[in-house]
C-alpha cells in the first residue's frame, strides 16, 4: 500500500520506541517537508486516537518507513 505522503520518510530503526518519540519524529518530517498545520493535526488525532498498535500502523499508512 503507497503511503498518504511516501516523499516523507520517518526513521524507526534504531530509535526510541516510545510513542512520544515516534509522533514527534513524523511532525517534524511533516515539518521539514512543508506540509501545513491541517495535515499535521488530522495525523496527531489519527495517531492519538488508538493504541501503540494503531499509532505503528498510523506511522505505516501516512509515511516512508526508513
Amino acid at each position: 500500500m503507497t503511503p498518504i505522503h511516501p516523499e516523507i520518510r520517518v526513521r524507526m530503526t534504531g530509535e526510541s520506541q516510545h510513542a512520544l518519540f515516534i509522533m514527534g519524529r513524523a511532525v517534524a518530517a511533516m515539518r521539514r517537508a512543508g506540509l501545513p498545520d491541517s495535515d499535521r493535526q488530522a495525523f496527531l488525532a489519527e495517531a492519538t486516537a488508538g493504541d501503540y498498535a494503531d499509532l505503528l500502523a498510523t506511522v505505516r499508512r501516512w509515511f516512508q518507513i526508513a
